[in-house]
């Protein structure tokens, strides 16, 4: 089970070989001269010296081969946290998060599966704050578990994972999911676990100041939708679907939008894709300003 993976073992990375080498037509144009550029500026010296530094040493130490071996492809990475090095800060943690995937980019190293696992014990502070954006340039992930950790939110970049089938954010701080992965039609991914999160539920959103509940006609026109599309700008906008998970229950979970932004064809097809959903839209300045109530 996937849930249990914070269990396997002491070590702090676990790596599991792939032995067939992911092609470099993955690999875009724009993305192998960026790749090119880190290969020139870091070396391993920099790779040990970074990671050493984070007490992530044993992280590196398990990376390392993968270069020594010219290895393109990887089934998967298990990360946990709880085996850093003594006492690193959330930013050492998050760099940590974002050097593994900078070191994979740079090395052109594919991978399925990765594993963000944070400390099953709350008070060590050994779990991640912030998921890393650059997690979106790993477009062969089909699983991403970053369980027991405190993650406040999800990048919107996610929605670049195409192949993503299951993401498992059991036990963080999230109370919203990033609306590109509903707008992207990944909302059909099992979330294996989603559980013990304070996801904002519709009933309390209804109850908040400066709140406006709108629901979108099925029957809407493109006109409509455009004047609608006017008056969500600089708003936030989240809405509910359902989603089903790997136990083969359905949640309603919660879906932000902060914008809406991106071209008006954009905004229009994304808001014909909420017919008949209800929407609730506030500013960011409104709830700050001691209105969110319940």
């Amino acid at each position: 089970m996937f849930c249990d993976c914070c269990n396997q073992d002491n070590r702090a990375v676990h790596i599991i070989d792939q032995e067939t080498p992911t092609s470099e037509a993955q690999v875009s144009k724009s993305d192998k001269s960026n790749i090119m550029h880190k290969k020139e500026e870091y070396n391993n010296d920099y790779w040990q010296q970074f990671f050493q530094e984070r007490g992530a040493g044993l992280i590196w130490k398990e990376l390392e081969p993968l270069q020594l071996k010219k290895q393109k492809a990887v089934s998967s990475i298990h990360v946990v946290f709880a085996h850093l090095h003594g006492s690193p800060t959330p930013d050492q943690i998050y760099e940590v998060a974002k050097g593994i995937i900078d070191y994979l980019l740079a090395h052109q190293i594919q991978v399925k599966k990765l594993f963000f696992i944070g400390d099953l014990d709350q008070n060590s502070g050994k779990r991640l704050h912030q998921l890393p954006s650059n997690i979106s340039e790993l477009t062969s992930l089909t699983t991403l578990t970053l369980a027991h950790n405190a993650l406040t939110d999800l990048p919107q970049e996610l929605d670049k994972l195409t192949r993503l089938t299951r993401l498992e954010v059991k036990n963080n701080q999230l109370s919203t999911l990033p609306a590109s992965l509903y707008f992207n039609e990944l909302s059909s991914m099992y979330f294996i676990y989603s559980h013990k999160n304070p996801w904002l539920v519709e009933e309390d959103i209804k109850r908040w100041k400066g709140v406006t509940r709108q629901v979108i006609n099925p029957s809407s026109s493109d006109e409509e939708l455009r004047e609608l599309a006017d008056n969500l700008c600089n708003k936030q906008v989240v809405f509910f679907s359902s989603i089903q998970e790997i136990d083969g229950n359905s949640y309603s979970l919660p879906f932000k939008w902060a914008g809406p932004a991106g071209s008006a064809e954009e905004i229009n097809k994304r808001l014909a894709n909420l017919r008949g959903k209800s929407i609730y839209s506030y500013s960011e300045a409104t709830l700050s300003g001691g209105t969110k109530e319940k």
